[in-house]
C-alpha cells in the first residue's frame, strides 16, 4: 500500500504535472519524487492511474466524434474556398478513401482558379474522391481559388 505522500504525487502527475512540479507542490525535493518513481509499486500504480486517465479522456473524445464529423460536413458549404477545400481534404484523409495513401489537394498557388481546381478534382482517380472535392468547390463561373 502506498503512503499518502506517494498517493498525492501520483494524483498530481495524473493531473498533468511533471514530477518536479508535483515535488514543488508537495514541498519535497524533485529527486525524492524521481526516487519514488523507481519503486515498482509506485510506478505500477502511476501507470495504472495514467492509463485510467487516458481511457477517460478517450471516452470523452469518442463521444463527440459525430459532432466533429458534422462540423466538417457543414464546412463543405462554407463561402470561403480555403475552408471548403480544407474540409474536403480532411474528410478524404480521415475517411481513407485511398487505402494507405494521403490525398494531397492544395490551393497554395495564388493563380489557381476555380476552373483549375475543378480540373484537378476531375483528375482524381476514384469517383468518391472526385465527388467530395467537386462538392466542396463553388458552383458557377471562374473565381479565385486562393
Amino acid at each position: 500500500m502506498l503512503r499518502p505522500d506517494h498517493e498525492e504525487a501520483i494524483k498530481l502527475m495524473c493531473l498533468g504535472h511533471k514530477s518536479s512540479e508535483a515535488a514543488a507542490a508537495m514541498g519535497v525535493h524533485p529527486s525524492t519524487v524521481r526516487r519514488w518513481m523507481q519503486r515498482p509499486d509506485f510506478s505500477a500504480e502511476l501507470e495504472r492511474r495514467m492509463a485510467h486517465t487516458r481511457a477517460g479522456a478517450q471516452r470523452k473524445l469518442n463521444a463527440h466524434t459525430d459532432s466533429a464529423a458534422s462540423v466538417l460536413v457543414e464546412l463543405l458549404s462554407s463561402g470561403d474556398d480555403k475552408i471548403r477545400m480544407g474540409a474536403a481534404k480532411e474528410i478524404l484523409d480521415r475517411a481513407g478513401v485511398v487505402a494507405g495513401t494521403k490525398v494531397e489537394i492544395t490551393t497554395s498557388a495564388p493563380a489557381a482558379t476555380l476552373e483549375e481546381l475543378r480540373e484537378r478534382a476531375a483528375a482524381l482517380k476514384t469517383p468518391a474522391m472526385r465527388d467530395l472535392v467537386v462538392k466542396a468547390l463553388p458552383q458557377g463561373g471562374q473565381g479565385d481559388g486562393g
